[in-house]
C-alpha cells in the first residue's frame, strides 16, 4: 500500500508504512497470545484434533504409498525401502505417534484458518512452545492412540534410520487393515534383514 501511493510525498509514504508496521507488530502480538493460549489448553486440543490427525496421516501416506517388494527381496529393492525408511516416509496403513504428532501441528492450523486467522504461523509458534518448554507431545498421542477405539496396536515395529543402526518404533493400525500392517512391517523388516551383512568368523588375536 505505502509503495502504490509512491506519487504523495515522502513523508506520508512513511507514514503510511509506519502504521503497516504497527499493524504488523501488532499482529504477531495478537498471534502470540493465540498460541500461548492454545499451549495452556494443549491437552484438551490433542484430543480434539486426534482424530483428524490420524485420517490426515493415513490419507498422507495413502498418496505416498508404492508397492513394496515381496519376499525374497533383492538388496536393490531393500536399499530402496531402507532409503524410504530414512527420509521417515510413511508406509500404509502403518500408524506412527511422531508422525501423528506432526500431523497434529497441520490439523491445528487448518482449524485456526477456519476461524479467519494465520493458521501455519500460530501452529509454528505453537510447535517452538512446545520444543522450547519440552512438553512430550509425542507421549502423549501414544497415550491417545492406545486408548482409541479404531486403532489396533502393532507393537514395536523394526525401523532403520541409518546404516548400521536398527531401531524400534510403535506403530498402531485401524482396525480393518491389521493384517494389510503386518504384511507392510514383515515388508520392512526383509528389508533390514536384506542389507544386514552376515558376520564373518572372528579375526585371531596377535
Amino acid at each position: 500500500m505505502a509503495q502504490r501511493r509512491s506519487a504523495t510525498t515522502q513523508y506520508e509514504t512513511f507514514l503510511y508504512q509506519s502504521r503497516l508496521d504497527d499493524l504488523r507488530i501488532r499482529l504477531e502480538e495478537l498471534e502470540c497470545s493465540v498460541a500461548e493460549a492454545l499451549y495452556a489448553n494443549l491437552d484438551a486440543m490433542v484430543d480434539d484434533c486426534l482424530e483428524q490427525s490420524v485420517m490426515r496421516h493415513l490419507a498422507r501416506s495413502r498418496e505416498l504409498a508404492f508397492d513394496l517388494p515381496g519376499n525374497p527381496i533383492s538388496r536393490k529393492e531393500a536399499r530402496t525401502v531402507l532409503y524410504r525408511m530414512y527420509r521417515g516416509g510413511p508406509f500404509h496403513p502403518l500408524v506412527f505417534p511422531r508422525d501423528v504428532a506432526n500431523e497434529f501441528y497441520r490439523a491445528l492450523s487448518s482449524r485456526i484458518d477456519r476461524e479467519g486467522m494465520r493458521g501455519d504461523e500460530i501452529a509454528a509458534q505453537v510447535r517452538r512452545l512446545v520444543l522450547r518448554l519440552r512438553y512430550d507431545l509425542d507421549r502423549a498421542v501414544q497415550i491417545r492412540l492406545e486408548a482409541s477405539e479404531y486403532l489396533e496396536p502393532l507393537g514395536y515395529v523394526r525401523w532403520t534410520w541409518r546404516r548400521g543402526k536398527v531401531v524400534r518404533r510403535l506403530a498402531y493400525a485401524p482396525k480393518g487393515l491389521v493384517d494389510e500392517a503386518t504384511k507392510v512391517s514383515n515388508a520392512l523388516d526383509a528389508a533390514i534383514r536384506a542389507t544386514t551383512p552376515i558376520p564373518g568368523p572372528p579375526r585371531p588375536r596377535r
